[in-house]
Parts: structure tokens; C-alpha cells; sequence
């Protein structure tokens, strides 16, 4: 039979789905059809510890002392090595450890020696960390990993399923369905919750991830270096996964807030960009009677800028918006705007350019004007709009800013930083109704 004929695909898997069938092809192809399979039956045959403890001639010879039962187990603990070998030394490491502390607890709690029960106590111990490290595969985080292997047993998978969405046994019982094993095997790589395989795979677990100095300890080192040279793995395999550290715990915690807060103001200054420049869009279509538009004072702002770096000389600017904390906006409010404009126009210089900023804002632009004397000139405006008596104006927010403030920016810039302060002054409660750039950070960086 050659190896594309096997039932599966591999030696390995025809004899874990079908425990019925004969085995007398499956020694003389052994070690032609899976030399690493071979390898591995021979030297398990011939350990002390885990077979005859004594030389065998060849991988056929050596399989046919070790018995159907015992080869089923150990090309489950191949299919096994192998997959753990794909997620890293750690993942192989855990894998032997597990298995051998499988293997030692139950030497430990039985009388007299049941071989075929431990070969099935180490499949058990292999199949509890390989749904862990599957699942870990997709989450690619160690540290999550070994947090969950702190917590009680009993609360392991509701959490996992909580944070993951899925749990190590639903893995286990995927791959299980992938290699199709028999329904035997498929009780010891899958014991029923309560069994004693499942105590078992529990309790291995336990013990390598909180190793104590005790004989049942001892014993488990000692399998796993024995299982670790069966399987060609070399070195001493027992791996105990580190508990983080509390500073490691804060620094996992800390960095997930840290990227939750840069994404939340991320999208936030995504949003309020989207929004202004919906504003300058609607701006540029509505019209406005005897005020000029968007379009002309961004041009008209550029002009400005572009002169104040040329000789040096600062640019301030006043934004006007609607106070929506104390009264929303109406369709009415457009009819104020070139009432609104007249008046400030009365107070201002003959350089000073009054216009909209976009839909909702009006802005003031003032050449050769520093911070504190733009100040000035809003007080006068609040003062001006809360004596008058010609025209009803709704509550309004004046924010201030000025080109020495922003840096070298654009005109596009310099008016999102204008938005944005009469956005966080609505949105502020204890924000008073007249406020600068007191920092000299614009708000869209």
C-alpha cells in the first residue's frame, strides 16, 4: 500500500480513525511510508520507562511489541507534536510537559501498572494544550494565555468563549473532526466533562503551570525528558509558562486603553473633519445677501496668511457661532446673517474682512492684529450685540485664534481650528461664551 493510499493520507491517520482495522500491512511499511513515525515507535519501545527497556531490530518489530492499542496513541501524540511544532518551542514544550504530567498523575493514583492507560493518560494531556494553543494561534497574544490559565478551571471557557468568541475544546473538537478519529480515540482527545480523562487533562495542566516541589513533580520532569527524547524533541522540554508579572499585567492593560484612546480621538477628529467640511460644502452653495461666502474669505484668509509670513506681521480671527447649549438653530437664523454682518462691520476697521467661515459660522479676519487686541474686539461685540435693539440675536460663542497661535498652517487648517474651538466650547457646559487660544496647539492636530 503506498503512502497516498492510506486511508487519511498517513500511517498516522489510518490508525487513529478506525480502530477495527488490521494492522498487519502497516508494519512492513512503517518505516518507508513514515520514517519520523518509525523513529519515534522504536525509541519508545526500547525506553525503560515507557516500553520493554530493551534494543529492538527494527520499527516493525518494535510496533508489534508496543500492540494495536498502544500504536493507535502514539500516532495520535505524532499528529499531535507535529501541530504543536507549527505554533513554536513554547507550544511543543508545554505539549511533552502536559503529556507527562498526564502519564505521572495517573501512575500516581493507580495500582499496578496499566500501560495502554498510560499511553491514553499522555494522548489525554497532549489533546488539553493543543486546544489551547490553537486558539491562541488566532488571538496572538501570549500574555491573554497565560492570564486564562491563572484563573479556576471551571471559569476558563466561559471566558475564553466571552473574549474570543470561541473556546480550546470547540478547537479540539474542530481538528478532532478534521483528522476524523474514531469514536474511541475521539473520548480520549474529547473526554466528557466530568470523566476521569477530564479531571485528568485539568489537573496535568495545573501542575505544569504551577509546578511544586514534590515526588509527583519530580516524576513528571523525569517523563517529559524520557517522552521528549522519543520524540526526537532533545533537551529538557518541561517549560513551565512564566506568570506575567503585575507590571506586565498594567502594561497589557495600559497599552489596550492607550490604543482605545488614540482610536476614539482618531475617528472623533475624522468625524469633526467630515462634518466642517460638510459645513464649507453647504456654505459654498447657500447665498448669502451682502456677506461674503465660504469660498471668498478662505481665499481671502490664504491671501492674509500668505502675507503675514512674507513681512512678518500676525493675523487674528474672531469665530462667531450659535450657543446650541442655550438655543438650536432655525431656518430663521439664516435671515439674521447679513443683519449680524452690517453690525459688525460698524465696529471694525476698514482692512477687517467679515464673512462666513461655513454654514453655521461667521468669522472676522484682522490683519496686522495680535491675540490680545482681537480679545478686545470680541468684548466690544458681545457688548455691542447685547445693546443693540434693531435685530434679535440668538446666543452666540466667540472663539479667537491667530496665525502667531496656529503656526504655519493653511487656510484650510486655520478654519478647522476655528470650528473646532466653537465645537468644544458647545460642547462644554462650564465653557464661557468668549474664549482663545490660550496653548498655541490647533485642535486638528
Amino acid at each position: 500500500m503506498k503512502l497516498s493510499n492510506w486511508p487519511g493520507g498517513s500511517i498516522q491517520n489510518f490508525l487513529i480513525s478506525d480502530d477495527t482495522s488490521r494492522l498487519d500491512k502497516v508494519f512492513p511499511r512503517l518505516e518507508s511510508d513514515s520514517p519520523q513515525f518509525a523513529a519515534c515507535i522504536k525509541r519508545l519501545a526500547s525506553s525503560q520507562q515507557l516500553g520493554m527497556g530493551r534494543r529492538m531490530k527494527d520499527p516493525a518489530h518494535a510496533a508489534r511489541l508496543l500492540g494495536p492499542a498502544r500504536l493507535r496513541q502514539v500516532a495520535m501524540w505524532q499528529l499531535m507534536f507535529d501541530l504543536l511544532v507549527e505554533q513554536g518551542a513554547e507550544a511543543v514544550g508545554e505539549g511533552i510537559c502536559t503529556a507527562a504530567a498526564a502519564m505521572a498523575i495517573h501512575r500516581s493514583r493507580c495500582i499496578g501498572r496499566d500501560i495502554v492507560k498510560e499511553y491514553q493518560s499522555a494522548t489525554a494531556g497532549f489533546a488539553a494544550r493543543m486546544g489551547h494553543w490553537l486558539l491562541m494561534k488566532e488571538e496572538g497574544d501570549n500574555v491573554l494565555g497565560t492570564l486564562l490559565d491563572q484563573i479556576p478551571s471551571d471559569r476558563v471557557e466561559p471566558l475564553q468563549i466571552s473574549v474570543m468568541g470561541t473556546s480550546a475544546k470547540d478547537k479540539r473538537v474542530q481538528k478532532s473532526k478534521e483528522w476524523k478519529l474514531s469514536k474511541s480515540m475521539d473520548s480520549i482527545v474529547n473526554p466528557p466533562i466530568g470523566s476521569s480523562l477530564q479531571n485528568l487533562q485539568e489537573m496535568s495542566i495545573a501542575l505544569v503551570a504551577n509546578p511544586k516541589p514534590n515526588a509527583l513533580t519530580q516524576e513528571a520532569r523525569r517523563l517529559a525528558k524520557v517522552l521528549g527524547d522519543c520524540m526526537n524533541l532533545g533537551g529538557d522540554p518541561w517549560l513551565p509558562p512564566p506568570e506575567p508579572s503585575p507590571r506586565e499585567i498594567l502594561r497589557k492593560f495600559g497599552s489596550i486603553k492607550k490604543d482605545l484612546t488614540k482610536t476614539k480621538e482618531a475617528l472623533s477628529d475624522r468625524e469633526f473633519q467630515i462634518s466642517a467640511l460638510d459645513a464649507q460644502l453647504q456654505g459654498a452653495s447657500s447665498e448669502f445677501d451682502r456677506v461674503p461666502g465660504p469660498l471668498v474669505m478662505s481665499e481671502e484668509l490664504e491671501r492674509e496668511l500668505k502675507r503675514a509670513r512674507r513681512h512678518r506681521y500676525d493675523v487674528a480671527a474672531i469665530a462667531i457661532g450659535l450657543d446650541t447649549r442655550r438655543v438650536k438653530s432655525s431656518s430663521e437664523d439664516g435671515n439674521k446673517v447679513a443683519a449680524l454682518a452690517d453690525l459688525l462691520n460698524t465696529d471694525n476697521r476698514i482692512e477687517d474682512r467679515v464673512g462666513m467661515l461655513d454654514s453655521r459660522r461667521m468669522i472676522i479676519i484682522m490683519p496686522h492684529t495680535k491675540i490680545n487686541s482681537a480679545r478686545s474686539l470680541a468684548e466690544r461685540i458681545l457688548f455691542l450685540l447685547k445693546e443693540q435693539e434693531e435685530i434679535t440675536v440668538p446666543p452666540l460663542l466667540l472663539y479667537i485664534t491667530s496665525f502667531a497661535k496656529e503656526g504655519n498652517v493653511t487656510a484650510k487648517q486655520f478654519g478647522l481650528s476655528l470650528a473646532r474651538g466653537i465645537d468644544s466650547m458647545a460642547m462644554d457646559r462650564k465653557s464661557p461664551n468668549l474664549t482663545w487660544n490660550q496653548t498655541g496647539q490647533t485642535s486638528w492636530r
